[in-house]
């Protein structure tokens, strides 16, 4: 089990890191521990990658909170791990789907 880095700006991106799929939520974005995008993910495994996404709320909103700015999209790295979330027009977070690079 791993554990995420104390801040956001201690976690060291672009370097390996454990395990897969670690998740870690940040005042300032969303970091996470998996392979880089693309069809092949790299050769070297999990990396931390970093985000930021403009305009949308830190730490990444928990799904079925409520939000109040309808169809805004927030991508958290759905591509490397992490997930998107859209604003529903209920006022609800929801998972979203987002293309990923091939």
């Amino acid at each position: 089990m791993g554990t995420c880095p104390a801040t956001y700006f201690s976690v060291p991106q672009g370097q390996a890191c454990m395990p897969d799929g670690l998740d870690c939520a940040y005042a300032q974005g969303q970091c996470d521990c998996a392979p880089p995008p693309g069809p092949t993910g790299g050769p070297g495994g999990a990396v931390w990658q970093c985000f930021q996404p403009t305009g949308c709320p830190e730490p990444r909103p928990r799904l079925g909170s409520a939000c109040s700015q309808p169809n805004l999209t927030c991508n958290y790295g759905a591509c490397s791990g992490g997930m998107a979330v859209v604003c529903s027009g209920s006022g609800y977070w929801q998972a979203a789907m987002v293309p990923c690079p091939v």
